[in-house]
C-alpha cells in the first residue's frame, strides 16, 4: 500500500480540497461494517483525503468480505461480525497521568 503525504498546507493553489465523502460511498462502507473509516476525515490534510478516497475506491469489497468468510469457514468458526474494540477497552493519552504519557 502507498503512504499518504503528510502534507497539511491547505492554501495550496494546485490542490483543491476534495469533497466530503459522497453517499455512496458512505453506503458502500457501512454495508461492509466500515462506516467509521471518514471518522477523522476533517483532521486528514487534503491529501491525505485525496489518498484515502483513492484507497477505498480501489478496494474490492466484495471480494474482500468473501475472503473473510471462506477463511472462517475454513477454520470452522462462525462469521460472526468483527466489531471494533469497545471503547472502555481504549485508553486515550489525555486521560493519563505525565508518566504514563511520558512511557507512550
Amino acid at each position: 500500500m502507498r503512504e499518504a503525504t503528510t502534507n497539511n498546507n491547505h492554501s495550496s493553489a494546485s490542490s483543491s480540497p476534495p469533497p466530503p465523502p459522497t453517499q455512496a460511498q458512505l453506503k458502500r462502507l457501512k454495508d461492509y461494517g466500515q462506516e467509521d473509516t471518514f471518522a477523522f476525515w476533517d483532521m486528514l490534510s487534503f491529501d491525505q483525503q485525496n489518498f484515502l478516497v483513492q484507497e477505498i475506491e480501489s478496494l474490492d469489497l466484495p471480494r474482500i468480505d468473501r475472503m473473510i468468510r471462506c477463511s472462517f469457514q475454513s477454520h470452522r468458526l462462525p462469521a460472526i461480525a468483527i466489531e471494533p474494540v469497545p471503547k472502555s477497552f481504549v485508553l486515550i493519552v489525555e486521560d493519563r497521568n505525565l508518566e504514563d504519557r511520558e512511557k507512550w
